[in-house]
């Protein structure tokens, strides 16, 4: 990003951060000056650093009688739409978002770092690309179904935990892919999302080979354009108190098994140990004091 000079008398600034093109940058300092103006603010107003540094920003500003300036200074961080004027005399309505930090030219000073995404129709679709991935790879249990309650999506994780591929269950319900404990009562809950009672808590049983484990899920509306709610987000996470319980009770159970098998008291401290590691440490050690004589 490039800045007006520094004068001599004031330390050279060292923060600046280079930006790539797609997002445009500009600093402003405490007085209302444009301090630093970055190739991204270039392509997207049109001004060559030349012809903007130093200047007012209030110069870039489409509706000068709008004092958002001062709005934007108020507190440590703004957001929003800002009128700007591109260099041409169009209008731009550009959603930016405003951070206060300390100034790198006059110590104990402040200015603010402006920031704009510089975007367009490739960056959009490389932008859906990514959210496709981030849904397919995300380590959460999510899926999505239609309106008819059929599975539309699901993510690697969802697959992972059901042992079953998307292709093999996309168009099922819940009761086929899950029929255990719970499915039943959980499409209830999609219904009532469908038909506009919000958000939803359920518990679930995913896993077939482990139909105990209680997973602990959320259903979200997914709402079209103009607000209808078109299908169903399901978001699951594994009940941690649940299976801690579960833990604890298995051990306990091991532990009645294999500690006390003999006499030897060498062998019982074996056994001790062998129980508490891995399961509920990772080093073990166990003192034995000396045999009485009597």
């Amino acid at each position: 990003m490039e800045r007006r000079p520094t004068p001599p008398s004031q330390p050279a600034q060292t923060h600046a951060v280079p930006q790539g093109p797609r997002t445009a940058t500009v600093t402003v300092d405490e007085l209302g000056v444009v301090s630093g103006w970055s190739d991204g603010a270039r392509l997207l107003l049109g001004y060559p650093p030349a012809e903007i540094l130093g200047q007012r920003a209030a110069r870039l500003l489409a509706d000068p009688g709008r004092d958002a300036w001062r709005e934007a200074a108020a507190g440590p961080r703004w957001s929003g739409t800002a009128a700007l004027r591109h260099r041409d005399g169009h209008r731009l309505d550009l959603d930016v978002l405003v951070h206060r930090r300390p100034s790198g030219e006059r110590p104990g000073g402040t200015e603010w770092l402006v920031v704009s995404p510089v975007t367009g129709p490739a960056a959009a679709a490389a932008g859906q690309a990514l959210g496709e991935w981030a849904f397919q790879q995300s380590p959460c249990v999510s899926a999505v179904f239609d309106e008819g309650l059929r599975l539309a999506r699901a993510s690697v994780a969802t697959q992972r935990t059901l042992s079953l591929a998307e292709g093999m269950i996309r168009g099922l319900r819940l009761t086929d892919i899950v029929p255990y404990e719970g499915s039943a009562e959980a499409e209830s809950s999609m219904r009532r999302v469908l038909d506009g009672a919000g958000p939803q808590e359920i518990r679930l049983h995913l896993d077939p080979a482990d139909p105990e484990r209680t997973w602990h899920a959320w259903l979200m509306p997914l709402t079209d354009p103009e607000g209808r709610v078109r299908g169903v987000a399901l978001t699951a996470h594994a009940d941690a108190s649940q299976q801690l319980v579960r833990r604890r009770m298995l051990l306990l159970s091991d532990a009645g098994v294999r500690i006390g098998t003999g006499s030897d008291v060498q062998r019982t401290a074996q056994e001790l140990a062998e129980v508490a590691v891995p399961a509920f440490a990772d080093v073990c050690a166990v003192d034995l004091l000396d045999a009485p004589r009597h």
